[in-house]
């Protein structure tokens, strides 16, 4: 489990990282952390979604489910993104869902969640 929860929380951290002003929805897409195979049968349904209730705009789906031209936009100041992610390798008996809140600024992401990555599961 240990191993997931660090693998989850990378993916935040390196997808995160990827906000910046200017950068496309389509790089949003097919850059950064992917998950490994066997971890794709109950991913997430996006990598990023916008703030709301339910995966509101702009949703930025994995590779597998990019759509050519559906996305033509860039990351812009004043924008917020929920970076999500769900592990659960294939014949796990458990799942990892994490989720950060970030407004992008002139400097790229500012992140709003303050809650802390738990130590024990990142195995500290």
């Amino acid at each position: 489990m240990i191993a997931d929860y660090r693998m989850s929380v990378d993916h935040i951290t390196e997808n995160m990282a990827l906000l910046q002003p200017g950068v496309s929805f389509r790089d949003l897409t097919h850059k950064g952390h992917h998950l490994p195979p066997n971890y794709q049968a109950l991913k997430y349904s996006c990598k990023y979604h916008g703030v709301g209730l339910c995966d509101e705009w702009p949703l930025i789906p994995y590779p597998d489910h990019w759509v050519e031209g559906a996305l033509d936009y860039e990351v812009e100041v004043g924008m917020c993104f929920c970076v999500e992610v769900l592990t659960s390798r294939d014949g796990a008996d458990y799942s990892i869902k994490l989720e950060d809140q970030v407004v992008i600024t002139e400097n790229g992401p500012l992140n709003l969640t303050n809650y802390p990555w738990d130590a024990r599961l990142m195995g500290e």
